[in-house]
């Protein structure tokens, strides 16, 4: 792929990221984003759908701020979330591994 389309493919991925990370309820503690998240990986690939889903996390989180104690769940747990379905997308399961068992170890 090229660079000025993956470039163009980040940034409308984080368009739409922030843009249903604002869409959600504010009853749910999980945002609309999260279905995105499966699709960034599978499109992108490993590090530009990791990079699309931590900016368009950052971005989301810096104008609708949310409880400091959920902070978690989208700046760290979203962009590996996709940065794992896309290694698992790509056959690269032994990467993943380490990243499961230091999740289940803490």
């Amino acid at each position: 792929m090229k660079k000025s389309l993956k470039v163009w493919f980040v940034a409308v991925f984080a368009a739409f990221h922030a843009i249903l990370y604002f869409l959600s309820p504010p009853i749910l503690w999980r945002s609309w984003a999260i279905y995105l998240e499966p699709i960034e990986g599978i499109i992108l690939g490993p590090e530009a759908g990791f990079y699309t889903a931590l900016i368009s996390s950052i971005v989301g989180r810096t104008i609708k701020p949310t409880d400091p104690t959920l902070l978690i769940f989208g700046v760290i747990a979203e962009p590996l979330g996709v940065l794992i379905c896309a290694l698992l997308v790509r056959g690269k399961w032994r990467s993943v591994m380490p990243i499961y068992v230091v999740m289940l170890a803490s």
